[in-house]
């Protein structure tokens, strides 16, 4: 992966573009990420790791309901611990 500064990509902008058919490039506002830019083959890729990681989940959630295995957390319980693993994994990044 590459970083650059969001005023060396306004700067430079052919040459990042090019730069992203064979990197990620991370772009930095006041030195924190701020966006990514890439191929579009990499967010292809990206996409289909996406759907097969969102299809594994919802078919472990079919072959629990199968068992019978349900949850007693309320819906406010479930929203906040997918709130805290959310944070948790963005502060990864």
């Amino acid at each position: 992966m590459i970083t650059i500064s969001s005023s060396e990509t306004r700067e430079n902008w052919g040459e990042v573009r090019r730069k992203a058919q064979t990197d990620v490039i991370e772009v930095q506002s006041h030195g924190k990420p701020d966006v990514y830019i890439l191929s579009p083959e990499v967010f292809a890729e990206y996409q289909r790791l996406k759907y097969e990681s969102l299809k594994a989940k919802l078919e472990k959630g079919r072959l629990q309901a199968e068992r019978g295995e349900f949850s007693d957390a309320t819906a406010a319980e479930i929203v906040s611990k997918g709130e805290e693993l959310y944070e948790s994994r963005k502060s990864q990044v």
